[in-house]
């Protein structure tokens, strides 16, 4: 029988995870707190790895609890920190520098910005298809591709009790 073995949020938009041991079901189906901050350009079109290669050079943390966002840049040990509320123009400013780009920093907190507007609720992926995808491609880690699906619940089976 399937069961869960893994609830991530994605606080910030096209970004790293943050693992929960539970996880608000909003009242359209979203998680609570995935994807509530976006970053947009100056046409209002997300910044995101499809369009924005530079996204995957960018660790960004974001507490949604208490509205701090730490980045570093994987190629770097300079680790930046702000709390959202009070230092969003240096944030954007740094993020701004970092993309050479205009970008403006929005926040969604009532369902977030999912790629797909019409069905809200959380994604959902299989531990072994995440390990199928790892054993395709040499070299890339089970966190690599959890990084690529972004799925918010990852099930496992669990074998039959036979005693």
């Amino acid at each position: 029988m399937p069961q869960l073995a893994r609830i991530a949020i994605y606080p910030f938009k096209s970004f790293d995870p943050l693992r929960v041991d539970e996880a608000v079901v909003l009242p359209n189906g979203a998680l609570q707190h995935d994807r509530q901050f976006a970053l947009i350009d100056q046409s209002g079109k997300f910044i995101n790895a499809k369009r924005t290669p530079a996204v995957h050079g960018l660790e960004l943390v974001l507490d949604p609890f208490d509205r701090t966002l730490t980045a570093r840049r994987r190629s770097d040990t300079e680790v930046r920190h702000w709390q959202i509320d009070d230092q969003r123009d240096d944030l954007q400013r740094w993020l701004s520098d970092y993309f050479s780009l205009d970008l403006r920093l929005i926040e969604e907190p009532e369902g977030g910005f999912p790629d797909d507007t019409e069905a809200t609720g959380p994604t959902i992926i299989s531990v072994a298809s995440l390990q199928t995808v790892t054993d395709w491609f040499p070299g890339l880690t089970m966190d690599d591709v959890r990084r690529r699906f972004r799925a918010n619940l990852e099930v496992e089976g669990v074998e039959p009790d036979r005693n």
